[in-house]
């Protein structure tokens, strides 16, 4: 459970560099789209180094937030198995109580994994440079070609969703 809370705090602290290259298969202008997706970036890298779980939530696939539900429901269940006994030893890593975990909603669980996040995450992740956009035949997706040490943890595909760019979470 540690190791899927950590997982997805790295997927969120990764920082991104604007030195892409972007073409469509289908031969669309993409030039408009690729600034729209820099500037999503641009702003995901913010809300996540000023902890911002309500506008992140904003950028992110319906897919995703689904995800992140799915994560939140993980950790109550682990939470509500461990015998009272324990439950102080085993939760002071979460740094909540029993009770405070499960009552968290999608949003306060996303501000409480970014309350998490070290400074030391977010610089030793700054060296992860986008360096290509493709996208996808229909103009909906688009895969993101990363560089660096820590490619694993960058995202690697954005969707077109209502007319917005968001990030697709990837989450075990």
């Amino acid at each position: 459970m540690r190791s899927t809370i950590l997982q997805f705090l790295l997927v969120l602290c990764v920082v991104f560099s604007v030195s892409t290259t972007a073409y469509s298969q289908n031969g669309t202008d993409t030039a408009k789209d690729q600034e729209a997706i820099k500037s999503m970036l641009a702003k995901y890298k913010s809300y996540i180094e000023k902890g911002d779980a309500e506008n992140l939530l904003k950028i992110i696939t319906s897919e995703s937030k689904k995800k992140l539900e799915k994560e939140l429901e993980k950790v109550k269940e682990f939470v509500k198995d461990i015998p009272r006994d324990k439950q102080d030893e085993e939760i002071s890593a979460f740094g909540k109580t029993p009770r405070e975990i499960t009552a968290m909603d999608v949003t306060s669980f996303l501000k409480w994994a970014l309350s998490r996040l070290g400074k030391f995450d977010i610089q030793d992740m700054k060296e992860t440079v986008l360096t290509e956009i493709k996208f996808s035949n229909d103009g909906k997706k688009a895969t993101l070609s990363w560089k660096g040490e820590n490619t694993v943890e960058a995202p690697k595909t954005v969707v077109k969703e209502d007319g917005s760019w968001k990030i697709e979470l990837t989450l075990s």
